[in-house]
């Protein structure tokens, strides 16, 4: 307005603005050009005003919600933001609905492994994770290809979170009934003095209701075999709701369960016995697996599998030498012995430090605070329709990292 020369440090200077019909407008090199005049000549818009806010975000809402270089460009139309990248993508990233869309679940710092996952020199299934996996088809009838003569059938996993040993079981439907005689056949095989000492799981409905109706037996017994019982009784820990990563150590067993079994089986259906026989070789085979990276090096001790820990060697054939024969009874408990803590001691040096990583969620996340509003994460439940929430109680775990309730 002055006619005075823009500052060398101006940001309008690469513009060379010019002052027509009350507005700073971009002079610049389209002089030439076809194009009508406002798209040769910008309004000059401020960084960050509230205006120029209101504009991003008209036209970002009007267009459906574009992105940021297709707004840049509607609006450069018409207008010229200094440092409009910027800008726009300030003003988008506070557009909620975008938000929505675009949000990840909060994932905080990786926290330390339970004590359950490093009970060394327990036995196996001191500790133990039990989940559900099917359903299974089976065939009931010889002679019958229709769907009549076939029945659903369930796997049940039990999983040692310390030495990674895997147990299965077939269950003949998800009630607690059937649970509780799935878990009465694996106590009875594999318990440690009649009972593991705890029991994790989700917060299945049969799972409470064993539990549930498992401590109510409990309380009708007399006082005797209620201290009796007490000695060894399990107890029982469920992960909080919707949060599966806290049940890692069962979820991936399961996994490559069905997978081991699907590849045995090949998605037909088969007697109850047939299936059995899978699940029972499926068993051997995952307990065979190493708790290891292989070696090339021909030195190396054979890996160490949850067979070690189970039966105190690998699952091959095994015959005692002639000089191991001629042992008498306590030389052989003494070499058993021998073996078990030279197992243990391979354990606790090789296996334990490589749980020491923490593969994900490396860093601190800002914790949830009350009132703290937040996108509640619904499964089958489209994106643009999960709730808003609003928490209400914070729970803070041992490295003062917090959940929240909403």
């Amino acid at each position: 307005m002055q006619n005075k020369e823009i500052s060398a440090n101006s940001n309008l200077i690469k513009l060379s603005p010019i002052y027509t019909e009350g507005f700073i407008k971009v002079g610049g090199r389209l002089n030439n050009s076809d194009l009508d005049l406002d798209s040769k000549h910008q309004i000059i818009l401020p960084y960050s005003h509230h205006i120029t806010n209101l504009i991003i975000l008209d036209i970002h809402k009007n267009n459906h919600h574009v992105g940021r270089s297709q707004v840049l460009d509607i609006i450069r139309e018409q207008f010229w933001i200094i440092k409009g990248i910027t800008n726009v993508r300030k003003v988008l990233n506070d557009c909620l609905p975008c938000k929505k869309l675009k949000v990840q679940p909060k994932n905080q710092f990786m926290a330390d492994l339970p004590k359950e996952r490093l009970l060394v020199k327990e036995p196996a299934f001191t500790a133990t994770g039990v989940d559900y996996f099917g359903p299974i088809i089976i065939k009931q009838h010889k002679r019958t290809r229709s769907t009549q003569g076939q029945a659903k059938r369930y796997g049940v996993v039990f999983t040692c979170l310390t030495t990674r040993a895997v147990h299965l079981e077939l269950a003949g439907d998800m009630t607690t009934d059937s649970f509780i005689l799935a878990l009465r056949r694996f106590i009875s095989r594999r318990g440690h003095r009649g009972h593991p000492k705890t029991m994790w799981s989700d917060n299945g409905l049969n799972f409470v209701g064993a539990k549930n109706e498992l401590y109510n037996i409990l309380a009708k017994l007399n006082e005797k075999k209620i201290n009796d019982f007490l000695v060894n009784k399990s107890s029982w820990k469920f992960i909080p709701p919707n949060s599966p990563w806290m049940g890692g150590a069962w979820e991936s067993i399961v996994k490559i369960t069905k997978r081991a079994l699907e590849t045995v089986t090949k998605d037909r259906a088969v007697f109850e016995e047939t299936l059995n026989t899978f699940l029972t070789e499926v068993e051997s085979t995952l307990n065979s697996r190493p708790l290891l990276q292989l070696t090339d090096d021909v030195n190396d001790l054979d890996v160490l599998t949850p067979n070690n820990f189970l039966i105190g060697r690998q699952n091959y054939n095994f015959r005692l030498t002639s000089e191991e024969s001629k042992m008498n009874l306590r030389s052989r408990w003494k070499s058993v012995q021998n073996l078990t803590n030279m197992f243990w001691a391979r354990f606790i040096k090789e296996y334990i430090p490589t749980l020491n990583i923490r593969k994900k969620w490396h860093k601190q996340e800002r914790s949830f605070k009350i009132n703290d509003v937040v996108l509640v994460k619904k499964d089958n439940v489209k994106r643009c329709h999960w709730p808003l929430g609003r928490i209400v109680e914070v729970y803070k775990s041992k490295d003062k990292c917090s959940f929240s309730k909403s």
